[in-house]
């Protein structure tokens, strides 16, 4: 059971988003070498309009998007070079996001964005990517082994501290969405 989006669906998502919402520069995709970062581009499709690149070109055009795909101390780094000069757009995904990444912006972008999974969980009042969700998954976890669960047209229920939890047959959390917003 999962409560955010596979990998698949985030990728999908943050392409489709960067390439909608782009200023008429280029899209580039900076992914880190490690084994994290390459299974997230195993998701890629084939045929997007976006550059993979490991390292950032000798000069960013003031319209140019950038989704960074690695860990956190790797967008630290890449957030520093880029923002020394002005480009449109940000996007930190999944791992590269955090704080301390935000506080590595020297010029800000017109738009510093990150992907989250949302839903209607929001009993903690947290607006951090995935905490309401890990809480409930945590929650979830220990309880599973005491407790049936409620089948109903290959979708799975079960009755957590918040109440009744359906999974779609892909065992995703049927209330989960991606969303793109901007960090202020």
């Amino acid at each position: 059971m999962t409560y955010q989006k596979d990998d698949a669906a985030l990728m999908a998502y943050c392409i489709d988003d960067s390439i909608i919402n782009c200023q008429g520069g280029n899209v580039y995709a900076v992914v880190q070498d490690n084994t994290y970062a390459n299974r997230m581009m195993d998701h890629f499709p084939l045929l997007a309009d976006i550059q993979v690149i490991r390292e950032l070109p000798g000069r960013a055009e003031k319209g140019d998007t950038f989704i960074i795909i690695g860990f956190s101390d790797f967008a630290s780094a890449i957030i520093k070079q880029l923002s020394q000069t002005q480009v449109y757009r940000i996007l930190l995904v999944d791992d590269s996001d955090g704080v301390e990444v935000h506080k590595s912006c020297i010029l800000r972008p017109q738009r510093l964005s990150r992907v989250r999974s949302a839903s209607h969980i929001s009993r903690h009042g947290m607006k951090r990517p995935y905490w309401n969700e890990t809480l409930l998954a945590l929650s979830l976890a220990c309880s599973i082994a005491p407790q049936p669960e409620i089948a109903k047209g290959g979708e799975l229920s079960f009755s957590t501290y918040l109440g009744l939890q359906d999974f779609d047959q892909s065992n995703c959390y049927g209330d989960c969405i991606l969303i793109s917003e901007d960090v202020d």
